[in-house]
């Protein structure tokens, strides 16, 4: 019986630690993007919001590392919002399109680590821009336990609590600008080779519209009709007085 009881607890115990550990793992940071995906034209410029989400945990600090594919994307600059999810001051900003890698450093703006406050919002915008066709990838550069790569730092230890299997990755699907031009001037040449046409047909007899609505089936005039009708007068008046002149 001792035995069965000394089971129920360690099992217990078990469950109760690994009901621990995933609420911590619920609770820990990552960093977000918004949009994390998009198609956009060659030559075309957009933004992207790098967020945060750290639940209950607060934030002290934090580093954005990011890896992106240089030959389809370049980041021409990056800004905070105007209201970000915990109060920070830029700091070092490292642009490397070459090398296709951000690091932006996100310093403490408050006074005391006990004035931090949970994170979960929008930080930063970056903006860039797509150079050629292709498939452009964003992704943290990040490895749990280091803090040479991306981070988000709690106020009470000063440490790591970032999970990188969280961080959310970014596709952006970039398009021939030419080919939507190509297809507007093949469509712009068709149709006034089909007005022509009609306008060809309409006209095939070689006269004007007005000389075939007109034609001998057209009425006399007006100056025509005068002299037809003071005759018939004169013929009328002739013949009612050759009749009264035979009955007198």
């Amino acid at each position: 019986m001792k035995k069965n009881y000394l089971a129920i607890c360690r099992s217990l115990l078990f469950s109760l630690v690994m009901f621990l550990v995933a609420a911590k793992e619920v609770k820990a940071a990552y960093f977000t993007l918004s949009p994390a995906s998009g198609n956009y034209d060659a030559g075309s410029t957009f933004d992207v919001v790098v967020g945060i989400s750290s639940g209950e945990e607060k934030v002290y600090a934090a580093d954005v590392w990011i890896n992106f594919d240089s030959n389809i994307l370049s980041v021409n600059g990056v800004a905070a919002v105007s209201s970000p999810a915990f109060p920070f001051v830029l700091g070092d900003q490292n642009i490397d399109n070459d090398a296709g890698i951000v690091k932006i450093a996100l310093n403490p703006a408050i006074s005391s680590s006990l004035d931090a406050q949970p994170a979960n919002g929008s930080l930063l915008t970056l903006t860039l821009t797509a150079v050629t066709a292709g498939s452009g990838n964003l992704n943290f550069i990040c490895t749990d336990g280091s803090i040479n790569d991306a981070n988000i730092i709690e106020p009470e230890t000063v440490s790591d609590i970032i999970v990188c299997s969280s961080n959310q990755a970014g596709v952006f699907v970039i398009g021939d600008s030419s080919t939507s031009t190509s297809t507007t001037t093949s469509t712009s040449e068709v149709e006034p080779t089909s007005v022509s046409e009609e306008l060809d047909t309409t006209g095939e007899s070689g006269e004007s519209v007005s000389t075939d609505v007109g034609g001998s089936d057209e009425l006399p005039q007006t100056g025509v009709l005068m002299p037809v009708l003071l005759l018939t007068l004169f013929g009328v008046f002739g013949l009612g007085g050759a009749v009264l002149f035979y009955r007198l």
